[in-house]
């Protein structure tokens, strides 16, 4: 099949023979990144390449054949109108999450601007850096276990001008904030593992090119709620608020947990586009 596609070393047959595989605009995506042009630019004189960069458009086709997500491919994903830079140390940036951040600006709106923000989990650095951008007085600091995953998301704050106003820390949790009994937030942010155990094996083969770190929930995908729970009051000032993403049918056990504390009440759930509880936000009874 491929010497077949050699012979021609035309863009245009490129695209018709595999979008039967893979739908068309990602065949242009891969396509437009190899030739390193917009998408509209494929089509102008006649498809025409050379045969090395035939050979590369074809790599990058069949590496996406093979079920590796198209933003690891082309080395950056699209969240909330910016480009973030990924790879397979960090996790890929979804849409649903974007309703936790507007979640998010939407509590900034009525409360103080010259604030502290904790993105706990913050892997590719889309939600601190996102925050970053539209929040301009807020102090945010950005946790993530993993280095590697801190490096991409300093160098994207950096693209998008921000990193001066981000300490990126690495640690498991609250464990990654500097030792400060008096360091407290107005806004605890994470959008944590939450996949259960037994679903790792079944998994869509796209999503299994992500790292398991950021994956992994436990053994019904609640352990990081359970300890954030357990140790988020300690770090959230008066009136503060803590939003988390949440998976599809958690919303009731994860409130639950919340609750039985003692120490939050649910102050609001939000749906995402699908109609599906995505981001719980509670509020601490009192300060510790």
């Amino acid at each position: 099949m491929l010497e077949t596609l050699r012979a021609e070393k035309n863009i245009f047959y490129l695209i018709n023979r595999y979008s039967v595989r893979i739908p068309q605009i990602e065949a242009e995506v891969l396509l437009s990144h190899a030739l390193n042009c917009a998408r509209e630019e494929l089509y102008l004189n006649n498809g025409a390449v050379d045969d090395k960069t035939f050979k590369l458009c074809e790599a990058l086709i069949e590496r996406r054949l093979s079920g590796e997500p198209l933003q690891y491919i082309i080395g950056h994903a699209e969240f909330m109108g910016m480009d973030f830079i990924v790879n397979k140390d960090t996790f890929i940036p979804r849409p649903e999450t974007e309703v936790l951040v507007k979640e998010v600006l939407r509590y900034a709106e009525y409360n103080i601007r010259s604030m502290k923000i904790l993105d706990l989990c913050t892997g590719s650095g889309n939600i601190a850096t996102s925050l970053a951008k539209s929040l301009p007085c807020a102090k945010t600091f950005a946790a993530d276990i993993s280095q590697s995953a801190l490096e991409t998301a300093s160098h994207n704050a950096s693209i998008h001008g921000v990193d001066k106003r981000i300490n990126f820390c690495k640690g498991d949790l609250f464990k990654a904030l500097p030792i400060d009994k008096d360091l407290k937030f107005d806004i605890i942010v994470c959008n944590p593992p939450y996949v259960r155990n037994d679903e790792l094996g079944v998994l869509q083969k796209e999503v299994t090119f992500e790292p398991r770190v950021a994956l992994d929930g436990g053994h019904d995908g609640l352990d990081f709620y359970r300890r954030i729970a357990s140790d988020a009051l300690h770090y959230l000032r008066k009136n503060g608020a803590l939003l988390i993403e949440i998976g599809a049918d958690q919303s009731e056990v994860i409130k639950a947990i919340f609750n039985s504390t003692g120490l939050f009440e649910t102050y609001k759930v939000t749906k995402d586009f699908s109609n599906i509880d995505r981001v719980v936000e509670l509020r601490p009874k009192f300060t510790l």
